[in-house]
């Protein structure tokens, strides 16, 4: 007896492929990009004086290319799930 529901589509090899893909393109954003994202986060944080401490932050953050990269990347990544 199969434990696969029969309406339930099958996986062939390239949609597994693709999961895998994207599971480990997951793993890199999370030990790799995310560390870098949250150290530039810290560099621009006005602090907690400030009164629009996110906005600001999100603002120095959207002119770094590098934190526009990883926003790509995380959104890309996103995608890939549906």
């Amino acid at each position: 007896m199969s434990d696969r529901h029969p309406v339930m589509a099958k996986a062939n090899h390239d949609e597994l492929a693709e999961q895998l893909f994207v599971k480990d393109l997951k793993v890199f954003i999370s030990s790799q990009c995310d560390p870098i994202a949250e150290r530039l986060s810290g560099e621009v944080d006005p602090g907690e004086q400030s009164n629009s401490r996110v906005e600001t932050a999100y603002d120095e953050l959207k002119k770094r290319s590098g934190f526009a990269r990883y926003l790509g990347v995380w959104r890309a990544s996103q995608d890939l799930l549906w």
